[in-house]
């Protein structure tokens, strides 16, 4: 039985890890896999497995999930994934014109459905999950938009700099002003 479900699953997926977690999640809300807390054991009906609909696009199905957020944790999130994959709570405030706070509170969500992680234990350096999760979020922001936002992120970057590391961050500064070169 179980041989069956991990056979409909690898068909709906292709076996991508980030397709299957999606998948599965679906397939939970959409009460084709049920877990019965008084038996303690999962139950499931292949056929309705099989029915679900599927994507042959991550980034589609990502957004897809991403647009179940609150609307503040979307927000915030596509300016975080201007930034780039890893970023500091610290810069994203900036960019959000919000306290660290405010960041960090807005952000839960996603914290807790993987799309982020802590890098340390402060949260001063999130990072996304999955390098699709952040271009799922970037591809939601207007082409218009999205230079608006590396503008402020290259500007906010390159006013923190501190004498002597403007070597170790040069990179990341002209390549966030690169990507706005239309509006400057």
């Amino acid at each position: 039985e179980v041989q069956d479900l991990a056979r409909a699953i690898e068909q709906k997926t292709g076996g991508s890890p980030l397709f299957i977690h999606q998948f599965l999640r679906q397939a939970y809300e959409q009460k084709a896999l049920v877990f019965d807390y008084q038996g303690r054991r999962w139950f499931w009906d292949v056929h309705r497995v099989l029915a679900l609909e599927s994507t042959a696009n991550v980034v589609t199905l990502l957004i897809e999930t991403l647009q179940q957020l609150p609307d503040e944790t979307l927000d915030v999130l596509k300016l975080a994934a201007c930034i780039g994959h890893r970023f500091e709570t610290e810069v994203l405030s900036l960019v959000a014109e919000l306290s660290v706070v405010q960041v960090l509170e807005r952000l839960q969500p996603a914290l807790e459905q993987g799309f982020l992680h802590q890098q340390d234990r402060h949260q001063h350096v999130l990072e996304f999950g999955f390098t699709r999760v952040r271009v799922a979020a970037y591809a939601m922001l207007s082409a218009e938009r999205k230079r608006a936002v590396h503008w402020q992120v290259g500007r906010h970057i390159l006013a923190r700099v501190l004498e002597g590391e403007l070597d170790e961050q040069i990179f990341d500064i002209v390549n966030q002003l690169n990507q706005a070169a239309e509006i400057i």
